[in-house]
């Protein structure tokens, strides 16, 4: 039986991401020449530090071991360092989790750090995501209003770079950093956050919510509830009076408490949460009959409102309530990029490699000569390449990062690693592809998932992991694009609700 695999970066950016905020850190780099003068604006006054003495008012240094929890069952451990370097902060973080996707269990580790400046905005950082199956790393060094990445190690890291006006912020920065702004109860900052694992930015938002009383480590302790809004997502976390961080809390019953080290460490052999795949899937008050044979779906969705942009366009109407999503005619089989009046400069991004989508790399290359004829137009090499990767990628879950170069020369992923890859051969062939993601149907439940849209004359869908051209219409998209769409739909994570229209009088 076919099974449908949860795109697996949005685990990492949504299940790590709204629980391990902390772990969205990086790590070492060159840091403020001795005796530098360094400035933070917060409301309603102005702290100078002076390199080489601790800054007064920010944050206090702290070494802490954490418990992290799915539903009251111990999954894993964090631990997270923040000390004063003579001009600049030091953050080093390691998480390990064990998480179950689809049945399977995997062990997660996740190492970070990060230099930051005494305002706690990014000065360098590396951060590195390593499964069972898969690993991830990447670097970066801010300097001349852009940020350098470095993707992957060795001989196959890929440099790139992102334009920044402003200073960035990590996820592990956020709270230190709404500590240093001293927010009163009912007020809110936003910080401009740098995702390493999609590398991607969007702003983020701190409140304080209240006062409450908590119990740590059988000690009271007073603490400020601090609410942290994500691309539509919400985590709480707890700060103590002297800054410690308490507790956080986060999507998917997840959630970290403050504990020792033994009992961080104390971790049951082969013992994983509740599947992260299933706690995600959206039910449907009745099933879908054929759902291969229909050629139009209509469905009420709540939950999803205007900050899901891509639920409009192509194959989908979005009247604000109910979706309707239409089967796309194929286009003529000699359709050609050269004569389409409509190919302009936002298809031609999706020609372009990135970081994930690396379609100019010799590897790539060749394999897409190979899947592919040079005489074939558009339409039959984009259907070759679905077609191989259909019957060539194993399908297993992988919690990691995808990359297109990774995949080919593992074949094997989920459905992000499919999509990533197929974007990739289908851009060195030199058809425009980018990939969508959203919910499809199977067994009377919608799961979380990513596929890929070819520029033929207009967007056609296709799902390599199902050997589908194009998607069934039970293919629900909330966003497009590349890799870093993955962000957009974090947000929809247990709120998305999907039922059938009422009839219409």
């Amino acid at each position: 039986m076919k099974k449908i695999f949860l795109y697996a970066a949005i685990l990492v950016s949504a299940g790590v991401f709204a629980v391990l905020m902390v772990m969205r850190t990086g790590g070492p780099g060159p840091g403020l020449e001795a005796g530098a003068l360094s400035t933070v604006a917060a409301p309603g006054r102005t702290m100078v530090f002076q390199g080489g003495l601790p800054p007064e008012g920010g944050p206090k240094e702290s070494d802490a071991w954490l418990s992290v929890l799915q539903d009251d069952r111990r999954i894993g451990w964090a631990h997270r360092k923040l000390s004063w370097a003579g001009s600049l902060w030091q953050m080093e973080e390691v998480a390990f989790l064990r998480v179950k996707t689809m049945g399977t269990a995997q062990e997660v580790l996740v190492t970070t750090s990060a230099e930051l400046a005494p305002d706690l905005t990014l000065r360098s950082f590396a951060f590195t995501l390593g499964s069972d199956l898969a690993n991830f790393s990447v670097k970066g060094e801010m300097g001349d209003g852009k940020l350098a990445l470095t993707t992957g190690n060795g001989p196959e890291a890929v440099q790139s770079e992102i334009a920044f006006s402003e200073p960035l912020y990590l996820g592990g920065s956020l709270l230190y950093a709404s500590e240093v702004a001293r927010l009163a109860p009912g007020e809110k900052r936003s910080f401009p956050l740098f995702d390493p694992a999609t590398l991607g930015t969007s702003p983020a938002t701190v409140e304080v919510v209240g006062i409450e009383t908590l119990v740590v480590m059988g000690e009271e302790r007073t603490a400020r509830r601090v609410k942290l809004d994500f691309m539509g997502s919400s985590q709480l976390a707890w700060i103590g009076e002297d800054g410690d961080i308490l507790a956080e809390e986060g999507l998917l019953g997840l959630r970290l408490t403050r504990t020792d080290r033994d009992t961080a460490l104390a971790l049951a052999e082969g013992e994983a949460g509740t599947d992260l795949v299933e706690m995600a899937s959206v039910p449907l008050d009745r099933p879908i009959q054929e759902p291969g044979a229909l050629a139009s779906l209509s469905l009420k969705v709540e939950g999803a409102d205007d900050h899901f942009d891509g639920l409009s366009g192509g194959r989908q109407t979005w009247d604000g309530e109910v979706l309707t999503v239409t089967r796309e005619t194929l286009p003529p089989a000699d359709y050609a990029l050269e004569t389409d009046p409509a190919f302009g400069d936002e298809q031609r991004e999706f020609l372009a490699p990135g970081p994930f989508i690396r379609s100019d790399h010799p590897e790539v290359e060749a394999l897409a000569e190979e899947i592919v004829s040079p005489d074939d137009p558009p339409l039959a090499q984009a259907k070759k390449i679905v077609d191989w990767a259909y019957k060539n990628l194993e399908k297993k879950p992988v919690f990691s990062v995808p990359d297109a170069l990774g995949t080919l020369r593992s074949r094997a992923g989920d459905c992000n690693e499919h999509a990533v890859l197929v974007a990739a051969l289908a851009r060195a062939a030199g058809v425009p592809a980018r990939m969508e993601v959203g919910l499809t149907y199977l067994r009377g439940r919608f799961y979380y998932h990513a596929w890929n849209a070819f520029w033929l004359g207009e967007w056609v869908t296709a799902d390599s992991v199902f050997g589908q051209f194009p998607a069934d219409v039970t293919h629900l998209r909330f966003a497009r694009g590349n890799p870093d769409a993955q962000l957009r739909i974090m947000g929809l994570l247990g709120r998305v609700k999907l039922s059938w229209p009422e009839p219409a009088e």
